[in-house]
């Protein structure tokens, strides 16, 4: 039976030595823009949403439907919009569901900047949350791929006159599948990749 590790996470620490390995450490937080969903986890629940989390279990159906929808809507926005909006309204519809069938209130944000790397990310709320309590969040970056981890708010601090939230707070995660840790390190290698494309550009250019 496989141990579930919710202090050390031995998928991002494998993945944390690789690209520490491959890349070099001042570009290792890249940004993006993503949608972030929420929720609180009380304290007599991080073990059971670890394990969720963890091994990919409970509410799987309706997971992978939603990805599904959101595969589609990705494919079809530059050909047909009036289909593209209606699997998007379809979209919001089973993200309600799958919110009700979790139980509790989430927050959800609008596509926001976020900085991120394979071990946690930053990003804006309007939800003040307590260093080290436990959330349950949800990332779906710009090209509709989707991640879920468990996370422990490590910094959290009050911003003024900013759209996407009043607080701007960075999380650690602590459990993730290994499909979701894949997602993640992709997308940190992409951005790098670009970030150093952009500087070697600049340097030509300049």
């Amino acid at each position: 039976k496989q141990a579930l590790v919710l202090c050390r996470a031995p998928t991002i620490e494998a993945l944390w030595s690789r690209a520490m390995d491959d890349n070099k450490r001042e570009f290792f937080r890249v940004n993006d823009h993503a949608y972030v969903r929420i929720k609180y986890v009380p304290r007599n629940h991080v073990k059971q949403i670890a394990k969720e989390v963890y091994y990919g279990t409970g509410l799987e159906g309706i997971v992978l439907a939603n990805r599904k929808v959101l595969e589609s809507i990705a494919g079809l926005k530059a050909r047909d919009s009036q289909l593209s909006f209606a699997l998007e309204a379809m979209n919001e519809k089973m993200d309600e569901i799958l919110s009700i069938a979790q139980g509790g209130s989430a927050e959800k944000t609008k596509a926001q900047p976020i900085n991120f790397s394979i071990g946690g990310c930053r990003f804006y709320t309007n939800e003040a949350y307590s260093l080290n309590e436990a959330i349950d969040i949800t990332i779906r970056f710009s090209d509709q791929e989707e991640i879920r981890a468990l996370a422990l708010v490590r910094n959290i601090s009050k911003v003024d006159d900013n759209a996407f939230g009043e607080y701007e707070m960075a999380v650690q995660f602590r459990a993730i599948s290994k499909a979701n840790a894949s997602v993640v390190e992709k997308h940190v290698m992409a951005r790098q990749q670009e970030e150093l494309r952009a500087r070697a550009e600049a340097k030509q250019n300049g």
